[in-house]
């Protein structure tokens, strides 16, 4: 998904001191192969915070704390509340912003792929909606682990960080085309059924 538009982006950077914004360099191989974040971080912002952007190559996910905030996204806007989460292609205009009574504290990932596109178009093929997430521990513990294993870089740092960003993105897939609240587990299997299959190989 080449640039051929002149990048949009403006905003107001009205946020708390102990926000964090690490802006990150992906190597060659991360690229080719991995799901790699450009930039992540958490906010707490205050009116009139907004970000607006188009034809961004890199799409983002944001997850809310507290607080409240609205997206503009697809012609349409959208508010964003605590445990709501948003996943969107920033080749697209959109512009998110803090309500003007409240706060919103947020945590976020910029990041890409060579089959981010791909995983997007499915996220959306019922159409676009803010996701509720019930379980809180998750988002949080998923995002400041990106942030914590990238300013400890070592040579697990892409393989690890590829497979948390996908494994949000497959909550996300699977919240919007179930419908369904609920955390996704995988079904657990029954100790006779476990002997069975051992059984047969």
């Amino acid at each position: 998904m080449p640039q051929h538009h002149k990048l949009l982006e403006r905003g107001s950077n009205i946020w708390s001191d102990d926000s964090i914004r690490l802006i990150l360099t992906p190597n060659n191989n991360a690229k080719k192969i991995y799901f790699y974040p450009q930039e992540i971080g958490y906010f707490k912002t205050t009116y009139p915070y907004f970000s607006e952007r188009q034809y961004l190559y890199s799409f983002l996910i944001v997850y809310t704390l507290s607080g409240k905030g609205y997206l503009e996204y697809n012609d349409d806007i959208f508010q964003v509340k605590k445990n709501d989460c948003f996943f969107i292609n920033c080749n697209e205009h959109h512009l998110y912003r803090t309500d003007k009574n409240e706060d919103w504290e947020f945590l976020w990932i910029h990041f890409n792929a060579n089959n981010a596109f791909e995983y997007y178009n499915e996220f959306t093929k019922n159409g676009f909606k803010i996701i509720h997430c019930q379980d809180r521990y998750f988002w949080e513990e998923t995002l400041w682990q990106i942030m914590a294993i990238q300013q400890a870089r070592d040579i697990t740092t892409d393989a690890i960080t590829s497979n948390l960003i996908n494994s949000m993105l497959t909550q996300l897939i699977i919240r919007n085309i179930t419908d369904n609240d609920d955390f996704f587990t995988i079904p657990k299997i029954h100790s006779k059924n476990r002997k069975r299959n051992r059984q047969k190989f």
